[in-house]
């Protein structure tokens, strides 16, 4: 919903081609999808991670010039940032979104503490501040022309409670002690004592 409003304000305040182009076609919401990540090369202080998402676009017309730039805290304390990435939804198709992030190693485990104690108090939920920027001189366009919108920079807050998924950790943990009592070096360890 937040594109279409995007684009209907922009449209009212912008040139003639890009009001053109937005009046041309009944707008729909587009679809985000995660698809998966890939951890890049890590530091001594960060590890970069990209998330890779598909955006479909079912429009006639595309987006382009939108950038955004987010971080993530939980307790006050940021565990996941990223900048300048680049938004791009092409006219009724697939676009593919990889999302840099870095997972900075300081500022992750300032977060684990209250994350760990509230997975262990079994809470349903942790909260997630999220901050976003988006920003850009958005360009709407078709096969056949583009038009400009109007620049702007915007920033956008929300607290997001994320699941807790309790089924999953206790299925991985029960995992992890089953392998390790099995494990030879356990087994060496009660031979001494």
């Amino acid at each position: 919903m937040q594109f279409i409003i995007l684009l209907l304000v922009a449209g009212l305040a912008s040139g003639c081609t890009a009001i053109r182009l937005i009046n041309s076609t009944k707008l729909k919401e587009p679809e985000f999808k995660y698809v998966d990540y890939r951890p890049g090369k890590a530091t001594v202080t960060s590890i970069p991670v990209f998330l890779k998402f598909k955006a479909i676009n079912p429009n006639e017309i595309g987006l382009k010039n939108v950038y955004v730039s987010y971080e993530l805290y939980t307790e006050g304390k940021r565990f996941l940032k990223g900048s300048d990435i680049e938004i791009h939804l092409a006219p009724k198709g697939e676009t593919d979104i990889v999302i840099p992030a870095e997972v900075v190693y300081k500022d992750m485990f300032r977060a684990l503490g209250p994350v760990a104690t509230k997975v262990v108090m079994r809470e349903k939920t942790i909260p997630v501040n999220v901050q976003v920027k988006i920003y850009g001189l958005p360009t709407v366009y078709n096969e056949i022309e583009e038009g400009g919108l109007f620049q702007f920079n915007m920033t956008i807050g929300k607290t997001i409670d994320v699941p807790v998924p309790h089924d999953q950790i206790d299925k991985a943990a029960n995992t992890a002690i089953k392998k390790i009592k099995k494990s030879k070096e356990l087994k060496k360890l009660k031979k001494l004592f």
